[in-house]
C-alpha cells in the first residue's frame, strides 16, 4: 500500500526503491570485479502483485563473473540460487532482488 492507502504501484515508489536496490548492488558487488554494465529493472506485476526487481550485471570477463558470484555468496544477504552456475551465467535471489550475472560478449 502506498502512503495514501491506494495499492502500491511501481510509479508510486520508484525512486526510493531504485536507490535501495542500487545500494544493495553496491554493497554486495562494490569493487569485487570489473563490470561492463549494470541495469536494475522495476518489478513487473502478475495478477496485481509486484514481482521482484531484477539487477542485470554484465561482467567484463569470466574471472570477474566468478569474483562477483563469490562476493554475492559471501555477502550479508541471504542468497537463494535460481540456476546452477555456468561459466558465462549465474543468477540468484539476493534478498528481495533477483540478480543475473553474465559475461560481456566479445566484439
Amino acid at each position: 500500500m502506498s502512503a495514501h492507502g491506494a495499492p502500491a504501484r511501481w510509479g508510486a515508489w520508484a525512486l526510493g526503491d531504485l536507490l535501495d536496490w542500487a545500494r544493495v548492488v553496491r554493497d554486495v558487488f562494490g569493487s569485487a570485479g570489473e563490470v561492463a554494465s549494470v541495469q536494475i529493472s522495476a518489478p513487473r506485476e502478475k495478477d496485481g502483485v509486484p514481482d521482484l526487481p531484477v539487477a542485470r550485471i554484465v561482467a567484463s570477463t569470466v574471472a570477474d563473473l566468478e569474483t562477483l558470484r563469490e562476493a554475492a555468496c559471501a555477502s550479508e544477504y541471504e542468497v537463494e540460487h535460481g540456476f546452477n552456475p555456468e561459466p558465462h551465467f549465474w543468477s540468484a535471489f539476493l534478498g528481495d532482488l533477483y540478480v543475473v550475472l553474465s559475461v560481456k560478449e566479445e566484439d
